[in-house]
């Protein structure tokens, strides 16, 4: 999640990528109406309605003169953006949900939502196949979205919902950014449920005291401060990869970790785990010993804890387990080697394709121009030219003015 995110104050937040892999089609759908207060027929559900709009959606792409011998000539835009205020009178929409359920069913164009300022309470879910959504606020400080179930809170059958159903924010779809935006909580262990896929983390904030950045995805926080609350001992991470095929791990680089009581790095909550904290400030809260192996033995010989070129008092390496690492140079050189060796085997020797990630510093103008430094990355695929040339956008929605080729992967390393 980029930019001035800010999770705070605790239940649980839930990030899923499904089907990440999954080659999408990026043309523009049916744009929902400005009000957002359709009425439905008396005998169409809301799933029928949703059934209904993607049908039109359909029938509209079939409608697109297509050819097999030369690009289609598709002027449609590529994505649109909807506002979503308290106030009727300056939105679209009055709840986050609202406009989440105003898109059909299954969404396969980058929308924008634009929540203006306000406290939003309510509980939002974005389901499975309603990707490429942005939610955009107008400062972690100016747009706050709050609800208030636990783990014991009564679901609609009277059973307690659980960790994974009680969720204030929950993204079940691919392609999911969020920022300039605050997730608040009421509660203080499981703030940020990170379950399954690939997810960034930048300049975030991130609250809580007993394993309050959990779950088995494989996630990079950049830049994010860490702030304990625990009252007497509690952990940063549970990162819970349960097999030694599985390819997950949580990585903090340039990180500060701050706050009250005493804190381990991680508790192992996968036979598997793995977590390394690299170039981070850890404040004078951090237990020692740094690790805890959730009570087997066995994990020991298992679970992957490392740190690198940490600073502040308690990044000192004396008194940790003899089961986590301190990362060498030639290490961190072989881990480089194999993200190189990775990165040229699925991304060097395929071609890109609608919906795929490109790294800004890997793009060349067809035109010979040069990258605005002001322009986000990475860049996302959204039409395949002839020629090797793509077309592409930031990932907020917005399009670069040219086409271009990927011809010089070989500079970048991620």
């Amino acid at each position: 999640m980029p930019s001035n995110c800010r999770l705070i104050i605790h239940v649980a937040i839930l990030f899923v990528l499904l089907n990440a892999n999954s080659t999408t089609c990026h043309t523009k759908g049916l744009r929902p109406k400005r009000s957002s207060g359709k009425q439905l027929s008396v005998n169409m559900t809301q799933v029928q309605y949703s059934e209904q709009q993607f049908m039109k959606w359909v029938d509209f792409v079939g409608s697109l003169k297509h050819t097999l011998f030369r690009t289609a000539k598709n002027k449609v835009f590529p994505s649109y953006t909807l506002t979503v205020d308290r106030n009727p009178v300056y939105g679209d929409f009055t709840s986050i949900q609202d406009a989440i359920d105003s898109l059909p069913m299954i969404n396969v164009v980058r929308v924008v939502i634009r929540v203006h300022a306000g406290l939003y309470k309510e509980k939002v879910t974005i389901p499975p196949f309603k990707s490429f959504i942005t939610i955009e606020g107008a400062g972690a400080d100016k747009t706050i979205v709050e609800w208030g179930d636990t783990a014991q809170t009564p679901g609609p059958k009277g059973q307690p919902l659980g960790t994974y159903g009680s969720a204030t924010f929950a993204v079940n779809s691919p392609y999911f950014i969020a920022k300039n935006i605050t997730f608040k909580f009421l509660g203080a262990q499981d703030t940020l449920y990170d379950h399954l896929g690939r997810h960034y983390y930048k300049d975030c904030y991130i609250e809580g005291s007993v394993d309050f950045i959990f779950g088995n995805g494989l996630s990079l926080f950049e830049n994010c401060h860490v702030h304990a609350i625990a009252p007497i001992i509690g952990a940063v991470t549970a990162q819970g990869r349960n097999s030694i095929l599985d390819d997950t791990g949580f990585s903090f680089v340039n990180c500060k970790v701050t706050g009250s009581g005493a804190l381990y790095l991680g508790r192992a909550w996968g036979p598997f785990s793995r977590v390394v904290f690299a170039y981070t400030y850890m404040d004078n809260i951090i237990i020692p010993k740094g690790w805890y192996n959730w009570g087997d033995p066995s994990r020991q010989m298992t679970v992957f804890y490392g740190q690198y070129k940490c600073t502040g008092a308690g990044a000192s390496f004396a008194g940790r387990v003899s089961w986590s690492r301190e990362l060498t140079d030639e290490e961190m050189e072989r881990t480089r080697e194999r993200i190189r060796a990775a990165y040229n085997r699925k991304v060097m020797k395929r071609n890109f394709q609608v919906g795929d990630l490109v790294p800004r510093r890997a793009v060349a103008s067809k035109n010979k121009g040069k990258l605005d430094p002001n322009w986000e990355g990475p860049l996302r695929v959204v039409k395949v030219l002839a020629g090797g040339a793509y077309e592409l956008e930031e990932l907020n929605g917005k399009m670069l003015p040219r086409a271009w080729n990927v011809s010089n992967l070989k500079k970048y390393y991620p």
